[in-house]
């Protein structure tokens, strides 16, 4: 068995050693938590569409909602990653549900806005 040698390196030096195979230090990706289900139905809408026309997809009402959480801000989380890797599971940091104050909803059908809906959840 061989003695292990005491390696002493500076964080520069670290630094410039994953610099030199890609990894640098970045913020992390935020994104709604997707189960494996989620994403298996995900994967199956789009197959189905896949084939649409522009003027098919004309004739599609699109909406969507956002929640806003008052005075609760997470800290900033750090990830070591190579460029092009932001979305890999491993360096993302999930967005799960969580109770909110306000939602906001909207929707567009082509070149028309639908009303801006506002809702104060604490009532």
């Amino acid at each position: 068995m061989a003695d292990l040698a005491e390696v002493r390196i500076g964080s520069r030096a670290l630094k410039r050693v994953f610099a030199s195979h890609g990894y640098h230090r970045r913020v992390t990706r935020v994104k709604p938590f997707l189960t494996a289900a989620t994403k298996s139905k995900r994967q199956a809408w789009g197959e189905k569409y896949q084939d649409w026309a522009v003027e098919d997809w004309q004739d599609v009402i699109w909406s969507d909602e956002c929640a806003f959480s008052v005075g609760n801000k997470p800290g900033t989380v750090w990830v070591t990653r190579r460029p092009g890797e932001e979305y890999l599971e491993d360096c993302l940091v999930p967005k799960f549900p969580r109770l909110t104050t306000v939602m906001v909803w909207g929707a567009i059908y082509r070149d028309l806005k639908g009303p801006l809906v506002i809702w104060d959840t604490a009532n």
